[in-house]
């Protein structure tokens, strides 16, 4: 945790592609950033990377479930 942030992160197959959602929790207070199917798991991977840098949180310190 970096700041008091934390990042989730959550991938999973549907039948049109890849969902990714993404949450941060700040001050015990959790919200949405992102949630969007996407056509690969990389992408959805990429979309979550991006997120995370850009909030400075490394990659390595996110929580990620995946299914």
């Amino acid at each position: 945790m970096r700041n008091g942030r934390k990042i989730h992160a959550s991938i999973s197959e549907q039948r049109d592609g890849y969902r990714v959602t993404l949450s941060i929790t700040e001050q015990d207070q959790t919200r949405e950033l992102i949630a969007r199917t996407v056509s690969s798991r990389f992408e959805a991977v990429t979309i979550a990377k991006a997120f995370a840098s850009h909030y400075d949180i490394p990659w390595h310190k996110v929580e990620v479930a995946s299914g």
